[in-house]
């Protein structure tokens, strides 16, 4: 899929495949350390896995794997995913996570990233708005 050209037919099959690997996630039964091993091999496929899994079984351990899946995103895709994760997150995190999800959110490079894509500007603000109010 993502050696198709950019557009809403690639992402309409990145987005099946993603709900496809939601379905069968409570199945397969990852752990922490499979999933963290997993997002850290290097391979953009499976950074992506690890955020649809993390999507149907959230798993605080992975904070850092989802605020590098903003800050460092390697796709526009892997980063609104990111987000999405983040902002279902949001009241499970202590203090700290929340002051560095703050900082990864508010950061330039990030925000320029993000631009004016509503995929990813509009969870962004909400988190961030979430984040102020709490």
């Amino acid at each position: 899929i993502r050696k198709e050209p950019p557009g809403q037919q690639r992402t309409y099959k990145m987005s099946q495949t993603i709900a496809e690997i939601r379905a069968l996630a409570s199945v397969a039964d990852y752990s922490s350390q499979e999933l963290d091993r997993l997002f850290k091999s290097n391979s953009t496929g499976n950074r992506i896995l690890v955020l649809a899994i993390l999507q149907a079984c959230p798993d605080i351990a992975l904070f850092d794997s989802i605020t590098a899946s903003i800050q460092d995103s390697r796709s526009a895709f892997e980063q609104s995913m990111a987000l999405r994760m983040s902002e279902n997150l949001v009241e499970k995190l202590n203090d700290e996570q929340k002051k560095r999800l703050r900082e990864v959110i508010e950061n330039e490079e990030v925000k320029k990233h993000i631009g004016s894509d509503d995929s990813r500007k509009i969870p962004a603000e909400r988190i961030l708005k979430s984040l102020i109010a709490g």
